[in-house]
Formats: C-alpha cells, sequence, structure tokens
C-alpha cells in the first residue's frame, strides 16, 4: 500500500504522486484492453526502490488472468539478487 509514502508527502507532491498513479493505472488498464505488455524500468538506480514498490502494486492488480506488467532488475547492483529472490 502507499499510505506510507504518500503520508511523507508536502501536498503539492501529494498531488503530483496520485496523478503519477492515476497515470500508471491507466496504462497498464490500457495494455489490458490492447493486449500488450508494459515494462517498467528506473535508470537511476535511487529511484529503484520507490519504482519497485509501485511496480508491484500494479503487478498485482494487473497481472491476475495474464501477466501484462513487467519490472526490470538492474542486475550490475549488488542486491539485485536478493531483489529477484524477494520479488519471486
Amino acid at each position: 500500500q502507499m499510505e506510507p509514502i504518500i503520508a511523507a508527502l508536502c501536498p503539492d507532491e501529494e498531488e503530483m504522486f496520485k496523478n503519477m498513479m492515476r497515470r500508471m493505472h491507466n496504462i497498464a488498464r490500457i495494455a489490458r484492453e490492447k493486449d500488450v505488455r508494459v515494462m517498467i524500468d528506473a535508470e537511476q538506480s535511487y529511484f529503484q526502490p520507490a519504482i519497485n514498490r509501485i511496480t508491484m502494486e500494479l503487478m498485482r492488480k494487473y497481472n491476475k488472468k495474464k501477466a501484462i506488467v513487467f519490472n526490470t532488475y538492474q542486475c550490475y547492483l549488488k542486491e539485485a539478487y536478493d531483489n529477484v529472490v524477494l520479488d519471486l
């Protein structure tokens, strides 16, 4: 759940976060309707924990019948293997 993240944001950041989540859900929903896949990737490693959490939420919602949303892993990072194992 995203509530702990949202609680730490100022009102403007909270609004931006909610808009971003709405857009991400729209992308995933349309991808499911069009039978295409979405791969989510964070290029900067410092964004990865937040992106992983958002991606897992989207995967739980949209990957029920078929895999639509996919996460990516920065395998050059020391913790990459542990992250993959945790997500499985």
